[in-house]
């Protein structure tokens, strides 16, 4: 991504809360990670939307989604 600018106007990014609580290493760094790449996006000059959402990977997937696309379509 630093290399990359994305060719967006608007990025909508969606973690659950629950997601870095998990006993793989790797995955636990996630929400470290997203913040780092929103922030990253957004010195870029990309409109970006960060939103925790309560649970984890799998938890309310169709309300998270349709959020995401809502957002997109408000853009």
């Amino acid at each position: 991504m630093k290399a990359n600018t994305p060719k967006a106007n608007f990025i909508y990014l969606s973690l659950g809360d629950r997601e870095k609580e998990t006993k793989n290493s790797r995955l636990a760094t996630v929400e470290d990670c997203t913040v780092q790449a929103a922030e990253l996006l957004k010195a870029q000059g990309v409109s970006v939307v960060f939103e925790m959402n309560r649970g984890g990977h799998f938890q309310d997937v169709p309300v998270r989604i349709a959020r995401g696309i809502k957002r997109l379509m408000e853009e």
